[in-house]
């Protein structure tokens, strides 16, 4: 493996791993990215290289880190800033905030460095939504729970309905046209949790007065349209997992 490919293919592995860290973490906190010191995927980048990438993801935008971890003494964390420059050690944890939509370019972009990726054929795979138990679904993913008599149910009832097809404002029914009132579409389809990946997936024709949705696409589909299938998968999973919190 030359020089380049292998530093790709550890960027890659630091950003699988935000990721990871990211779908697990309370949407409402900070996440935590452990460094790894031992036990890892032999292709893991070392502690060096895991902070040098850490430091690139911060000046590329797609990261800010809100303060590092150390091991004191006693083995417990200490999360003052000069503690590491002190003592001269590396830090165990940095915590930090995934920016948007930087990190998303980025996962794309060095996602083709993934092994199964390249040792692996591609596996066609197809995202369909659905409404099951008053919970609006993207195949047994949950995107999100509408009040079942509100509007944005009734909402998504109707274009759920109405597949493949243009539907302007004054195609709704006088009573969703009563509730929806004069809330732009797009405000509807983000309250929805249509948003970023999933929103171009799902709705390829939209504005603030008209819409076109699709039931199901495929992953050729969603590569003609541009859109990675692994982060319109990710995307799906993270409004899972904030849907699910506890």
């Amino acid at each position: 493996m030359d020089q380049e490919k292998k530093i790709a293919t550890e960027i890659w592995l630091v950003l699988a791993q935000l990721r990871e860290d990211q779908i697990l973490t309370p949407v409402e906190e900070y996440i935590v990215y452990e460094v790894i010191t031992y036990g890892r995927d032999p292709r893991y980048p070392s502690v060096h290289n895991q902070l040098k990438i850490m430091n690139k993801l911060k000046s590329w935008g797609a990261i800010k880190e809100i303060r590092r971890n150390y091991l004191n003494r006693r083995g417990s964390m200490a999360d003052i800033s000069a503690f590491g420059d002190v003592l001269d050690i590396d830090p165990r944890g940095i915590v930090l905030e995934i920016l948007l939509p930087k990190f998303d370019e980025l996962y794309q972009e060095y996602s083709k460095y993934d092994s199964e990726t390249l040792s692996s054929p591609t596996v066609t795979a197809t995202f369909s939504v659905n409404i099951k138990d008053r919970e609006v679904r993207i195949n047994n993913f949950v995107l999100c729970r509408p009040h079942a008599t509100g509007r944005n149910m009734h909402f998504m009832e109707y274009i759920f309905d109405h597949p493949d097809k243009d539907i302007d404002r004054e195609d709704l029914p006088s009573l969703l046209r009563d509730e929806v009132k004069a809330t732009k579409f797009t405000g509807l389809l983000h309250e929805l949790g249509f948003t970023g990946e999933i929103l171009k997936a799902f709705f390829p024709g939209r504005s603030q007065e008209s819409l076109r949705f699709r039931k199901t696409i495929s992953s050729d589909e969603l590569e003609q349209q541009g859109i990675s299938a692994e982060v319109l998968l990710q995307a799906i999973k993270l409004a899972h997992t904030k849907n699910n919190r506890k």
